[in-house]
């Protein structure tokens, strides 16, 4: 308050004092202004101002506390805290935007947009302690505030704070060790595999880490756990195998540590170290033996067998080792049969038998038998004995004796019998009779063989042996059998059967008898032979004939008798007699042996002891003239024994007639030739009921006609019949049944000498007396005239001779071969392509395939001057690290043309062949073409057939003398049929001659016109004439228009064609298509040269776009620096990439100007638009210089335009450019391939 002025009244009126306070959160403040006055009511005072500056003041405070443990008591693993961090405004300004974070607690910040002075922002939040908390054993972390006093980062106390929870830590753990497993089961015993665990627990609250648990005596003897969390374990388990020396003790003593960090290397406490011991016990093994003898003996002879048993106990554990027992057979003694059982045992004596090592507590028992053998006496005996590392021992009996009865000597008897068919006393041929021998051995087994000596007698063929028991047959020597019982056989009976068959020989009895033999001396007891009685014979005669009785036959005809006697039961026991009286009308052939003929009786005899079974005896008669209506025939047999002889059928009938025929014929062609052949079918058909035997048909051909040997195909009853002579033929054994048809099927050729008309065959059937028994049958043929063989054929050619030597030549190439050319260093693997028109395709590379020879095949000929041998090109095509070219290429052909070039590229050609006999137009050019391209030299072999085929010339005339008009095809050819040749002696003359007024003018012939050639009927003959035609090129197709074009057309500086003048741009396109190309050509007067490609890039553009494919592909647009000097060209484009001039360089030089590299950024921009090209430039300047020069300028600047091109282009753009140059120094820029 300011003090009072001067002359102030004195008031008692008290001066009042209010307070100014300063309000939050209004508009921010810096000082407050007071203004007062006095007033008593009627004066008032001057005011008094007072201003009071406030001072700002933020701050703010951080505390953050554990407030809070879900368990209340220490802090655990598992435990939830609960944080509260407070942050407090301590300054007298709002703090906006504070953020409370603690990143360890959930959550784990708290936004407060304002704090008023004096307030808070607090952040509440749990953290539930993990197992690293417990291992680290403390809790650490910081709770950070950020506002208007906090920047982000501060370190300020207010700012960020920082609190440890302590979490107690109690490390300890346990061990224990225990037998698990043992691999029998029972009582631990050496050779036990015994499993053991060792297993350590953590039962602190920390992990433990680097925990190695270990045993000594186990495998594997340790195991290392890196880190085991609280109530984990660590476990090692292992195996022990137990020993003898275990065994011996009678324990295993093994104890187990853990070193970890609760128990450091040395520790004795029990969590840290343990030990067990496991008792071991040792088997216990004994041994006993028993004998059994035969059933009701007490004692035992020779022969007897006698059943040992060895048992062996297994007790307390299964043995450590191999127990052997071995069994000592006293004499008298013979080892038989083992049954080891768990046992392994020999079988010799003594008897060695094994249990193995590892048996497990039991009974074991091996049994064998012994028989008692002839040295027997008194008593046999046997012991056993056990060893082994298990110390077996003998419990009870280990050796036995058996007493032994003195044996009697053996008694050996033997006997025979046989037994017949059932229900037979008598025994016929062919029977079969059992023969059975027996023998009894008694007292003892047989000291020797008993051998059975059986005899068969006479009628008996030995069978088989149908059981032969316990003997060995020795059945080799029959009739004499011998079967053999051994030496040992103990007593009993043994019986053996055989067979034996009756066989025809049998006469009377059959006999057979038995004698034995041995040192055992066996005796007969009761019969030891046999005899069995034969049956009579039996005879059934029968009388046959072929054909069979009651069928008809004919004089001449042969008839088949056969006498059938079928002798049964056995031989014949006297001689039978057959008569046969045959008729008058028969007359007799060969006889069989035994048989006579006396001219009217036909008598055969059968000896006596003819065996049994059917006897034929066959003979042959032939029917003749004296034969009445029936010819019969009868036999009658006496004798043979026995029986009286049975006649089943004892004679035969055959009725006498003619057989009736009817014959046709035909022929298989109706019309025939000189040399066919004509098939003839003769059909015989019997028509009556008499079989035509052996019966023939004469055939008379016409003359001229022959017979074709062997085409003879019969299909009579038996198909035998054969043909004989020539003219008549005579088909002989021709038979034919009644009623049935044959048919004779033959050929016959046509001979030269038979002339044209009708030529009549004809044919008849004779007996087999030679009567004719048929009718004449005819078949006839035309022999017409054939143009073939009779008249001749005329045919030629009017062809082009363009070299004039009077024969037509082709112009085709083959078997067309190219090699070598360069040198071997200088070629780039797998490079070459040959194009055969068809596009590049990859040679097979063979370290340079060139030099070891390319196949190109063949190359087709010019049709004529106006077909271009581009098109009959083949294109081998590769690359090269260098232009290093040789003398040694060569290509042949087949034709015998060869073309050499060499390293220059000039070319020589050779002939030999049909090329030096001028029997071919084919004319190879070879040309080589070098480029620079990607990988190195582009090098070109055009391989070219500029030879033109001699074609034929269509519509020729052609005239005869007697007036005949030919005209020519549209390959020059003709042909005349059916001209008659004249006498078949001489033939005769013919003349043609070509109408010269159907040739073009100035046509000139090269043979002669008209031509005369001799004829003869069936032989053709040419005619051939060879004319030189007038050639000319059609100079129509090569005009070429060049269209000028100024600088008018264009805006200055640009590239853009002028609205105005697109209608001229029309008009150039329009004469290019007019002439199918042309050259359009931009004046370029002080233009960069990279404005000028892009003016010709634009002509090219909008002429492309009017043009159609042909035209365009003959369009150039280049760029000159005066209109009509073409040398003067700058720059070029056509179908295929760019056109450079010589102006990129200086004389003699190979660098390339700095001025055009903006062109060759223009023409390089091009070639990465069209994905590739070719560039072509002028390769040489100096035409005083020499090829070699030249060559090697050229190739210097292709490679300089290529290398400054390459660094402009993508290498994928860069592998499609090639840079070409001419090898022609005065060529016109431009020409490439």
């Amino acid at each position: 308050m300011r003090r009072l002025p001067t002359r102030t009244r004195r008031s008692r009126s008290p001066l009042r004092r209010r307070p100014l306070r300063a309000q939050q959160n209004r508009r921010p403040w810096r000082s407050v202004t007071n203004i007062a006055r006095a007033s008593d009511g009627t004066t008032t005072s001057p005011t008094d101002t007072v201003t009071v500056t406030a001072t700002q003041t933020s701050s703010q405070s951080l505390v953050k506390a554990l407030t809070g443990d879900s368990t209340g008591g220490a802090v655990a693993v598992g435990d939830v805290l609960t944080y509260t961090v407070t942050m407090t405004n301590t300054g007298n300004t709002t703090l906006t935007g504070v953020v409370v974070s603690d990143a360890l607690i959930t959550p784990n910040s708290t936004t407060c947009p304002n704090v008023a002075p004096g307030a808070t922002c607090q952040l509440v939040g749990t953290y539930t302690v993990t197992q690293a908390d417990a291992d680290a054993g403390n809790i650490r972390n910081t709770a950070v505030v950020t506002s208007l006093v906090c920047a982000v980062g501060s370190t300020d106390p207010a700012c960020t704070t920082t609190i440890d929870t302590p979490v107690p830590q109690t490390p300890s753990q346990t061990l224990v060790k225990a037998l698990t497993g043992d691999s029998t089961g029972g009582a631990v015993a050496a050779g036990d595999v015994l499993t053991y665990t060792v297993t350590m627990t953590n039962t602190g609250n920390t992990t433990l880490t680097g925990v190695v648990v270990s045993d000594a005596l186990i495998t594997p003897n340790s195991t290392t756990c890196p880190n085991v969390a609280p109530g984990a374990t660590c476990q090692l388990v292992g195996t022990y195998t137990v020993t003898q020396a275990d065994a011996d003790a009678g324990n295993i003593r093994n104890t187990a540590v853990v070193t970890s960090p609760v128990c450091p290397v040395g520790s004795t406490d029990p969590a840290c170290t343990t030990t067990i011991d496991t008792p071991v016990v040792n088997p216990v093994v004994t041994y006993t033996k028993s004998v059994a003898l035969p059933i009701g003996q007490t004692e035992v002879s020779t022969g007897d067998t006698l059943t040992y048993t060895l048992n062996v106990q297994v007790m307390a554990a299964t043995t450590t080792s191999i127990v052997t027992l071995t069994d000592t057979l006293g004499a008298g003694l013979t080892l038989a049969t083992v049954s080891g059982g768990s046992f392994s045992c020999g079988t010799a004596n003594p008897l060695v038998c094994t249990l193995p090592a590892g048996t497990t507590p039991g009974a074991y028992s091996v049994s064998y038998t012994a028989i008692v053998n002839d040295q027997a006496t008194g008593t046999v005996r046997n012991a056993v004995v056990g060893t082994g590392d298990d110390a077996p021992t003998c419990a009870g009996t280990c050796t036995t004796e058996t007493p032994v009865t003195e044996p009697l000597p053996p008694l050996v008897t033997y006997a025979k019998s046989a037994v017949l068919p059932a229900g037979r006393s008598e025994v016929v041929v062919g029977d079969s009779i059992t023969y059975t021998l027996t023998t009894n051995v008694i007292n003892a087994v047989t000291t020797a063989d008993v051998v059975l000596t059986d005899t068969l007698g006479a009628g008996l063929t030995f069978g088989a042996v149908n059981d032969a028991g316990a003997y060995a047959a020795n059945t080799s020597g029959a009739p004499v059998l011998r079967f053999t019982l051994p030496a040992g056989t103990t007593p009993g009976t043994y019986s053996l059967s055989y067979t034996a068959v009756v066989n025809p020989t049998a006469r009377g009895n059959v006999t057979n008898a038995v004698v034995g033999t041995g040192d055992d001396a066996p005796t007969c007891a009761g019969s030891c032979g046999t005899s069995s009685p034969l049956a009579e014979p039996s005879v059934t005669v029968t009388k046959s004939s072929n054909p069979a009785t009651g069928t008809q036959v004919q004089v001449g005809q042969t008839v088949r008798y056969t006498l059938s006697v079928d002798v049964g039961a056995s031989a014949l026991s006297a001689e039978l007699v057959l008569v046969d009286t045959p008729d008058r009308g028969l007359t007799l052939g060969a006889l069989p042996a035994g048989c006579s003929f006396d001219g009217t009786l036909l008598t055969c005899r059968l000896p006596a002891g003819t065996a049994t079974g059917v006897h034929a005896l066959s003979y042959d008669a032939v029917v003749n003239a004296n034969a009445g209506t029936v010819v019969g025939n009868q036999v009658v047999a006496t004798g043979g024994g026995g029986e009286t002889p049975v006649c089943a059928a004892c004679s035969t009938e055959h009725q006498l007639d003619t057989p009736e025929i009817r014959l046709s014929k035909s022929a298989g062609s109706r019309e025939v030739r000189i040399g066919d052949l004509v098939r003839y079918t003769l059909t015989i058909e019997n028509v009556g009921a008499m079989d035509l035997i052996g019966g023939s048909v004469v055939d008379t051909p016409a003359a001229g006609f022959s017979y074709v040997e062997g085409s003879l195909v019969a299909n009579d009853a038996d198909g035998m019949a054969t043909v004989s002579g020539g003219s008549p033929l005579r088909f002989s054994g021709v038979d034919v049944a009644a009623g049935q048809t044959a048919t004779l099927v033959y050929v016959m050729r046509v001979g030269a000498g038979v002339r044209p008309g009708t030529h009549v065959n004809q044919a008849q059937v004779r007996s087999a007396t030679d009567d004719p028994v048929s009718n004449i049958a005819t078949a006839e043929v035309q022999l017409t005239a054939d143009p073939l063989l009779d008249d001749s054929l005329l045919f030629g050619t009017v062809f082009n001779d363009r070299d004039g030597d009077g024969w037509q030549d082709s112009a085709a190439l083959s078997g067309v071969k190219v090699q070598g050319g360069f040198a071997p260093t200088a070629y780039i693997a797998n490079s070459t392509t040959v194009d055969r028109g068809a596009g590049p395709q990859p040679e097979a590379d063979a370290s340079s395939p060139l030099l070891h020879g390319i196949s190109v095949g063949a190359i087709s000929g010019r049709q004529s001057v106006a077909d271009p041998a581009e098109d009959h090109e083949v294109i081998i095509r590769q690359h090269l690290s260098e232009p290093a070219f040789t003398d040694d290429f060569v290509l042949t052909s087949a034709e015998g043309v060869t073309v050499r070039m060499d390293a220059a590229g000039n070319t020589t050609v050779q002939t030999s062949g049909d090329a030096a006999k001028g029997l071919t137009a084919a004319a190879p050019t070879v040309e080589r073409r070098v480029a620079q391209g990607d990988k190195g030299y582009v090098v070109d072999y055009i391989i070219r057939n500029a030879g033109i085929d001699e074609r034929g010339i269509p519509g020729v005339r052609i005239a005869s003398v007697e007036g005949l008009l030919i005209e020519t095809d549209q390959f020059g050819r003709y042909h005349l049929a059916g001209v008659p040749g004249g006498a078949w002696e001489r033939g005769r003359n013919f003349i043609l001659k070509v109408d010269p007024s159907t040739l073009p003018a100035g046509a000139e012939f090269t043979t002669d016109n008209p031509l005369l050639r001799r004829i003869t009927p069936g032989v053709p003959v040419r005619f051939d004439w060879g004319v030189k035609l007038p050639e000319q090129v059609i100079e129509g197709g090569s005009k070429q228009v060049e269209l000028e074009m100024g600088e008018v057309f264009f805006a200055p500086g640009s590239a853009e064609v002028r609205e105005k003048y697109l209608p001229v741009i029309e008009a150039m396109a329009a004469k290019v298509r007019e002439y199918q190309g042309g050259e359009v050509v931009i004046h370029a007067n002080g233009d960069s040269e990279g404005l000028a490609f892009d003016r010709a890039t634009a002509v090219k553009a909008a002429l492309l776009g009017t043009l159609d494919a042909a035209s365009a592909q003959g369009l150039v647009v280049s760029v000159r620096g005066t209109v009509d000097d073409p040398s003067s060209m700058i720059v070029g484009v056509d179908e295929g990439g760019a056109l450079l001039g010589t102006v990129l360089f200086d004389t003699d030089k190979s660098a390339i100007k700095p001025a055009f590299e903006p062109l060759l950024d223009k023409v390089a921009a091009a070639l990465e638009k069209m994905g590739g090209g070719s560039i072509a430039i002028v390769g040489h300047t100096d035409v005083r210089a020499s090829h070699a020069y030249n060559v090697a300028l050229g190739m210097r600047r292709a490679k300089a335009v290529y290398e400054a091109l390459a660094k402009r282009l993508s290498p994928e753009v860069r592998a499609k450019v090639r840079v070409e140059t001419s090898n022609d120094p005065t060529a016109p820029v431009g020409v490439r391939k």
